[in-house]
């Protein structure tokens, strides 16, 4: 070997032989993390994370949209990851100069872009060492025994369950606000005392009108159990009674065939509780969802004042009559009303200001404040709403009158006809407009005095009593201010043919001076406005 070629050999040998600076900055895989390491926000990279030893689960700054930094753990993906839980959820995100520090005493804080402290981790003891597991439980390690584990974020749920990990009796998880916000959501899914493992829409009490879901594993008051909700590393989700050795209650879900398929239960933003096969390649396969497939069928999906339709495998928010979005962008944030409310006096005196407008194939799973029985029809159901200061709704059902107050609530269309029911709205006269804004939207071929009879406009032996009869009705809902309330053409065919009954119209604006001739087709209550 010459001397030049001893020389190269020699440099290349030292070269390999210096330590890997850059590696020893962050933690090796699966590494213990040892009380002095730190993340910073990435500012070119995506995440900065301490990884599990295969590279799938990450715990560190997680970029959430615009917003900034959360804290907390994803699923990492090739394409994009997928966040499973989140630390102080609530707390607004941080910026690229906040930074995360596991100290010397054995505990976790954030420290953010003004220098606040904030702990991440409250373990009630000092941790000697931490790690992001595989499963996706990131735990610290006591001070004492390095494999006693004194905190695990399994303990601590959010929105999402992973493989082996439990809902506890008296457990609760809560969804997103957004798929870019993971404070805390418009859903939770508890895991009750009596067995029940029940949806609900946030804030709202432990009912059973607004319940949406259950597994109907309920016992008896007074019966000793203690179920919890346990997902297994194949995908076999069930609820287990802890005092009885863990016995089986029911089971939500089959298990899978594939060990290596990561497993994931979480609570989606739109309230549906759905269980996720998370394969290698980025693809996430639903396994199965609470309440089905309709998220019409979440209480609340459309929030307050709103009817949820369920069209082309898709829900569909719409505002009532009287009312606007509160943001047209998030239809789901619900409505408000577009009218000056004017006092009430319980009396007629209010049908000077409101009209009650009625809402087809309605399906209201709201509890009444009041339910009137023995009342012979619709229209007097709906005038006893009119006069009524705290009734902004009502459904007639067989007798019966159900009185519903603000905010209204759980509404949603269905084309089930045995399943539906015809409501009526209450709305301030000032938000009934036709949509051109005219304010006398009638306009007649001939002039009518007011003092004449249809009879003698249109001889009967010109035409037929009911067909005529039948044609003014199809006229006024044609004419309805609300366009959601005009039949199709194809339901004006079938009223004229008379295959399809045709129902009272409600009182459209303009009236007054034609009230004499089309009173007879009214409701009562319409005809008492309008005069």
């Amino acid at each position: 070997m010459d001397a030049y070629t001893a020389t190269i050999t020699f440099l290349l040998f030292m070269f390999l032989s210096l330590p890997n600076t850059r590696a020893q900055t962050q933690p090796q895989l699966n590494e213990r993390i040892k009380p002095g390491s730190s993340l910073s926000p990435p500012i070119n990279d995506y995440h900065s994370s301490w990884l599990s030893r295969s590279g799938q689960f990450a715990f560190g700054f997680y970029k959430q949209g615009n917003n900034g930094f959360v804290v907390g753990i994803w699923l990492v993906g090739k394409i994009h990851s997928t966040l499973v839980w989140t630390a102080n959820r609530d707390d607004p995100p941080v910026t690229s100069t906040a930074k995360l520090q596991f100290t010397m005493n054995g505990t976790i804080i954030l420290t953010d872009q003004q220098g606040q402290e904030k702990l991440i981790v409250d373990a009630n003891a000092r941790a000697s060492s931490a790690s992001m597991l595989d499963s996706g439980n990131f735990v610290l390690y006591g001070d004492n025994n390095n494999s006693s584990i004194i905190w695990q974020s399994f303990d601590h749920p959010t929105d999402t369950l992973l493989g082996g990990q439990s809902l506890p009796c008296g457990g609760q998880l809560s969804s997103s606000l957004s798929e870019i916000n993971s404070s805390t959501g418009r859903f939770r899914l508890n895991m009750q005392a009596d067995g029940d493992l029940v949806l609900y829409p946030a804030y709202t009490a432990e009912t059973e009108w607004d319940a949406y879901w259950t597994s109907n594993t309920k016992v008896d008051y007074g019966v000793n159990v203690k179920y919890h909700l346990y997902l297994n590393n194949t995908g076999l989700l069930q609820i287990l009674n802890t005092n009885n050795g863990s016995s089986r209650i029911t089971t939500l879900s089959s298990a899978g065939d594939d060990q290596q398929t990561i497993y994931r239960a979480t609570l989606d933003i739109d309230g549906v509780f759905r269980l996720y096969a998370c394969y290698n390649d980025g693809s996430n396969i639903i396994m199965g969802s609470w309440p089905g497939k309709n998220p019409c069928d979440v209480n609340g999906y459309c929030g307050y004042n709103s009817l949820c339709t369920f069209d082309d495998d898709k829900p569909v928010c719409n505002c009532l009559t009287g009312y606007k979005f509160i943001d047209a962008n998030i239809d789901t944030l619900g409505c408000e009303s577009n009218y000056s409310k004017v006092e009430c006096r319980g009396d007629k005196d209010d049908m000077d200001f409101y009209n009650m407008v009625p809402v087809n194939n309605i399906v209201w799973n709201d509890r009444p404040y009041l339910k009137d029985e023995g009342m012979s029809s619709e229209d007097e159901c709906s005038f006893a709403c009119l006069v009524d200061c705290n009734c902004w709704a009502a459904i007639y059902e067989t007798g019966s009158c159900k009185r519903q107050g603000l905010p209204l609530r759980y509404l949603k269309r269905t084309h089930e006809a045995d399943d539906s029911t015809t409501a009526f709205l209450k709305v301030g006269n000032s938000s009934i407009q036709s949509s051109k804004g005219d304010e006398n939207p009638f306009a007649f071929p001939l002039p009518i005095n007011t003092t004449r009879e249809v009879n003698k406009i249109i001889p009967w032996e010109v035409i037929d009593n009911n067909v005529l009869e039948s044609m003014i009705k199809v006229a006024l809902w044609c004419i309805q201010d609300d366009p959601f309330l005009r039949p199709t053409m194809k339901g004006v065919v079938l009223m004229l043919e008379g295959v399809t009954d045709i129902a009272i119209p409600p009182c459209p604006r303009g009236l007054e001076n034609i009230l004499p001739i089309v009173k007879v087709f009214l409701s009562p209550s319409c005809v008492e406005i309008v005069r």
